[in-house]
C-alpha cells in the first residue's frame, strides 16, 4: 500500500527558537525548496479555531514557519509583508490568515553591507571591495614580509635614474615631494612579475593631505580597499610621479599597491661607430637595432664615457641612436662594444603623503614607503578572500550589530561544507548596502559557491560551485503496465540555450571568451555580459563562469512523484536538492540528474502531492 507522509507545522521565532506548533487544522499549504535559491512557502489558517494558537498577533512579520514530514525538518519560509499575513472574508471559508512569504533564506535580507572602515570615514567609499587592498584583509599572515628597501628618491641609483631638463642625471622620479621615502620591492632580485604592499595607517586628525606614487612599471595605489590612483598604460611611468589631494578621516586606514614589473626584451646589438657631440651620444651598430625612443639600454664594451645604462632619445637610422650623455665631446670613430637591451631591470614601489601649506608643498610628512610595509612577491594566484571569509565577516558584522544572531555557518573560511578547501577570490564588489542574500547570490552567479538553508536550525550551508558530491541513491522510475513508478507525467526539456563565446563588457574595454569544446560540439553560439571587473583578467573569469552555465546542453526534467516509500525515496526528507537521483532520460535510459528544485501542496485530506525539478549536463 503506498505510504501517505504526515505533514505537520511549527511557528519560529525570527532567530529560529521554537514557538508553538500550527495544527493540524491548516489549509492550501503549498512549499518549494529550490537548491542555489530562495524558495516560497504558504499556508492558510483560521484564528478561531481552537487548535490554533490565540490571537492574530501570535504570526508576526518575520517570523518563520517550519514543516514537518513526519517529524523531520524539511523546510522553513518567512512570514512576509505585504502578502501575509491577511485577513480575508469568502462564503466558503470565512475569515482566515494567509502565511506566506519566501524560504528561511530571505532572513539574510535583514542585513545590509557596511563600510569596511566604518561610517563617516573619508574618503567614502560606493562599494565594499574584498581582496588584498582591504582594510579587513584576514590573510596578511600567508607569506607576507617587510618590503625590501633600494635607493632613497633622493639618491641616484645606478640601476634607475633619469636626466633632467638640462640633461643632467637625477634621481627619479624628479623632485619627489617626500624625500625620505624609499624606492621598495618585494626581495632583493630583479625579476620580472607582480608584488603587493600593505601598510596600515593611523591619522591623528582630519584633515588635507597630499598623495604621491609611482612605481616601476605599471601599478594600482588603493587607500581603504578603493583603488586611488593607477598608471597600467606607460612603462616608464617611474620617471614621473602622480599627485593627489584628499581629505582623510583619523582613524586607522590602510594603504595598498599592486606593481607589475614587466619584462624588458630587446635586441643585442654590435657597435662599429660612436661620437658625442654637445652631450648627445651616438653610436653606429652592424645591423638594424630595432630599438625606439624612450628603450632603456646598456652600453658595453665601448668605453668608459659611453658605457652604462641610458634612454634612447632619438634613432635617426634603424642603424644609430642617441642618448644623453654629458661629457667631453668624441670625434667620430670607429668602435666595438655592444648595445644591449634591457639593462637591470628592478621593480619597485615609491609612496609618499604629507601635509600641506597654502601652496600645495608638503609641510609635514606623514608616511613613506620603507621596510615597515608588507609585501608579497610574485605569488602563483593573486591575493584575496574566500567566499566563506566573505560571507563569514559579513555576518560577524551583522551580528556585532545584533541582527542574525542565530544564524551559524555550515563551513569555514578554509574549506565549505564538503570539507572541500575554498579557492581565493581576488576581486569581488559589493554596492554598499546591498544585503547578505545578495552577497550570497552574488556569489552564486559569479560563479563561486552553491548554497541550500538547513531546515532543522538556522544554518546556511555552501559548497564551491558545481563541486557538491551528494549522491542520494535514490532511483525513480516510470510506471508501465502492470508496474507501479513513482514518476508521472516526466517531461523533459532544454534547460537553457547553449551560448559558447561571450564578449564582456567591463569598464573601459572588452574580452571575448570562448568555450572551444562547446563550440567545436554544437557551433557557434554568441552572447553578451556586462561586468564591473576591474582588469581583463578579472572579466575573463567572470565570463568563463557564465559559459561554465550555458556551454553545455543542459537538460531539464520536471515530474510528479508518487508511489514513494517510507525512508526510502520520500522528497525533501531522503532528497534534498542539491542532491543527485536517477530518472530516465529522454531516451529512457536511467541517468543521474542533480535535483534543483522540489515542491509540495496538501490537499483537504491532507495528502501531499511533491513535485521535483531536475538539472543534467554532461559530466
Amino acid at each position: 500500500m503506498p505510504w501517505t507522509p504526515r505533514i505537520t507545522f511549527e511557528l519560529l521565532t525570527r532567530e529560529g527558537a521554537l514557538v508553538t506548533g500550527i495544527g493540524p487544522v491548516t489549509f492550501d499549504e503549498r512549499f518549494q525548496d529550490v537548491f542555489s535559491g530562495v524558495g516560497v512557502g504558504q499556508m492558510n489558517i483560521d484564528p478561531g479555531l481552537a487548535s490554533i494558537p490565540d490571537t492574530l498577533a501570535t504570526y508576526a512579520v518575520n517570523q518563520h514557519i517550519r514543516c514537518l514530514i513526519d517529524g523531520t525538518a524539511v523546510f522553513v519560509w518567512r512570514i512576509e509583508a505585504p502578502d501575509g499575513p491577511t485577513i480575508s472574508k469568502t462564503e466558503e471559508l470565512g475569515m482566515f490568515v494567509t502565511l506566506q512569504g519566501r524560504g528561511w533564506i530571505a532572513s539574510l535580507d535583514r542585513a545590509v553591507t557596511y563600510p569596511a572602515a566604518g561610517v563617516n570615514v573619508k574618503p567614502s567609499p560606493d562599494n565594499r571591495i574584498f581582496s588584498f587592498a582591504s582594510p579587513d584583509y584576514p590573510n596578511e599572515a600567508d607569506g607576507w614580509v617587510a618590503a625590501t628597501e633600494q635607493s632613497q628618491v633622493s639618491v641616484i641609483d645606478p640601476d634607475r635614474y633619469t636626466f633632467d631638463s638640462a640633461g643632467v642625471q637625477a634621481a627619479t622620479p624628479i623632485g619627489f615631494p617626500t624625500s625620505s621615502a624609499f624606492w621598495i620591492w618585494v626581495d632583493a632580485t630583479d625579476d620580472e612579475g607582480t608584488g603587493y604592499f600593505r601598510r596600515t595607517y593611523t591619522q591623528a586628525a582630519t584633515q588635507n593631505v597630499g598623495i604621491y606614487a609611482t612605481a616601476d612599471n605599471f601599478y594600482t595605489l588603493y587607500l581603504d580597499g578603493v583603488p586611488i590612483m593607477q598608471d597600467l598604460t606607460n612603462p616608464a611611468c617611474w620617471r614621473e610621479y602622480r599627485p593627489l589631494e584628499m581629505v582623510l578621516s583619523a582613524g586607522e586606514h590602510v594603504f595598498a599597491a599592486k606593481v607589475e614589473n614587466l619584462p624588458l626584451t630587446g635586441p643585442v646589438a654590435l657597435v662599429t661607430n660612436k661620437e658625442l657631440t654637445s652631450n648627445v651620444a651616438t653610436l653606429t651598430t652592424a645591423a638594424p637595432h630595432g630599438l625606439v625612443p624612450g628603450n632603456l639600454i646598456r652600453v658595453t664594451g665601448v668605453d668608459s664615457t659611453f658605457n652604462g645604462g641610458y634612454t634612447i632619445t632619438t634613432t635617426p637610422t634603424s642603424t644609430t641612436l642617441t642618448y644623453a650623455k654629458v661629457a667631453a665631446n668624441v670625434a667620430s670613430t670607429a668602435s666595438g662594444g655592444e648595445v644591449l637591451a634591457p639593462f637591470p631591470n628592478p621593480g619597485g614601489f615609491v609612496f609618499g603623503m604629507g601635509t600641506l601649506n597654502a601652496d600645495g608643498t608638503v609641510a609635514e610628512t606623514l608616511l613613506v614607503s620603507d621596510d615597515s610595509w608588507l609585501a608579497l612577491g610574485y605569488p602563483a594566484d593573486e591575493p584575496g578572500w574566500s567566499a566563506g571569509q566573505i560571507i563569514g565577516t559579513l555576518l560577524t558584522e551583522a551580528q556585532g550589530r545584533t541582527i542574525l544572531t542565530g544564524l551559524t555557518l555550515g563551513f569555514t573560511d578554509d574549506e565549505d561544507t564538503a570539507t572541500t578547501e575554498w579557492p581565493i577570490i581576488p576581486w569581488f564588489v559589493v554596492p554598499m548596502g546591498n544585503d547578505l542574500l545578495r552577497v550570497v547570490q552574488q556569489l552564486y552567479d559569479e560563479g563561486w559557491v552553491d548554497f541550500r538553508m538547513s531546515a532543522s536550525a538556522f544554518e546556511l550551508q555552501a559548497w564551491v560551485k558545481g563541486t557538491i558530491a551528494e549522491a542520494s541513491g535514490i532511483t525513480y522510475i516510470e510506471g508501465t503496465d502492470g508496474t507501479p513508478g513513482s514518476l508521472v507525467d516526466l517531461t523533459h526539456s532544454l534547460a537553457a540555450p547553449i551560448r559558447n563565446v561571450l564578449l564582456v563588457r567591463f569598464p573601459g574595454d572588452y574580452v571575448v571568451v570562448t568555450d572551444s569544446g562547446s563550440v567545436s560540439t554544437f557551433g557557434q553560439f554568441e552572447g553578451y555580459l556586462t561586468t564591473d571587473s576591474s582588469s581583463s583578467e578579472e572579466a575573463t573569469r567572470k565570463g568563463q563562469a557564465v559559459l561554465d552555465e550555458q556551454a553545455d546542453a543542459a537538460e531539464a526534467a520536471v515530474s510528479e512523484i508518487q508511489e514513494i516509500t517510507q525512508g526510502v525515496d520520500c522528497p525533501f526528507v531522503d532528497l534534498l536538492v542539491g542532491q543527485t537521483a536517477t530518472i530516465p532520460n529522454k531516451e529512457g535510459d536511467a541517468t543521474v540528474y542533480r535535483t534543483v528544485a522540489q515542491s509540495c501542496e496538501v490537499n483537504a485530506n491532507g495528502e501531499p502531492t511533491f513535485m521535483i525539478e531536475w538539472n543534467r549536463r554532461p559530466w
